[in-house]
């Protein structure tokens, strides 16, 4: 033995020295009481190290080596719910969403979007883009408001 004690007789003899040897993992001590450090169990914790998707921790036994791929996947819907697609976790800013023929069903803020004969934008994922409209609000001295692009509330996300 590695340690010598003196007990009472009769008193029950327990071993204080826990195992310092690193598990499987080779990230977590074994921690068991009287373990030669030859026979230590299988890691029991989570991994919990940063997947490469950079949203989740990795929720398998700990294991040494890198960690398998993000087993979620995230879905979009475009506005009128007809196009619907889902990609790997970590990998929505590198994909270009597929187009959607249908026409945005949601209404637009400004005055444009009232006006009968509008083009309506066609269909998307995320928020309305701007109005593209010309202003062409009377101004009180007669002419009409020069700038390009509507400046009226853009449409809501």
């Amino acid at each position: 033995g590695k340690m010598t004690r003196e007990v009472l007789c009769g008193a029950e003899l327990l071993c204080d020295r826990r195992c310092t040897k690193l598990r499987s993992c080779t990230r977590h001590p074994c921690k068991r009481r009287c373990c030669d450090g030859s026979s230590c169990p299988p890691c029991e914790e989570k991994c919990g190290r940063w997947l490469k998707c950079g949203n989740h921790k990795c929720p398998a036994p700990c294991h040494a080596g890198p960690c398998r791929p993000c087993p979620l996947t995230v879905s979009f819907q475009c506005a009128c719910g007809q196009g619907q697609y889902s990609v790997p976790c970590g990998a929505e800013s590198k994909v270009i969403a597929p187009r959607c023929n249908n026409p945005c069903p949601v209404p637009g803020l400004c005055r444009h979007a009232q006006q009968s004969g509008t083009v309506r934008h066609r269909c998307h994922y995320g928020p309305c883009p701007p109005c593209m409209q010309p202003c062409g609000t009377p101004l009180p001295c007669g002419h009409l408001c020069p700038v390009p692009g509507c400046h009226d509330p853009p449409p809501p996300a």
